[in-house]
């Protein structure tokens, strides 16, 4: 469990645009369950070091053994895209 758990930004007009694409949407689909699985982990386990909302894109940013990546994931109408300044994801 996390006791401070990753900084977060947003503003209630960014969240209420995401809440909206992803509760009418299938999101999940997008990614498989050992993907899932993964985000989980990092989230319970205090991997994500920030997370910044905005209404068009989300920010998130990974730190382990001091290796810092993020990720961008933006939304194309139809579900999530995500660009990440890693060649390779860690699952």
């Amino acid at each position: 469990m996390i006791s401070n758990g990753p900084s977060r930004t947003f503003t209630q007009e960014a969240v209420e645009a995401w809440f909206a694409r992803l509760c009418t949407s299938d999101w999940e689909s997008h990614f498989s369950p050992k993907q899932l699985k993964s985000a989980q982990k990092f989230y319970r386990e205090g991997y994500l070091s920030t997370i910044d909302i905005q209404e068009n894109q989300a920010v998130v940013t990974k730190k382990i053994n001091r290796e810092e990546t993020y990720s961008v994931v933006e939304w194309n109408g139809k579900g999530p895209e995500i660009r990440t300044s890693s060649a390779t994801i860690t699952s």
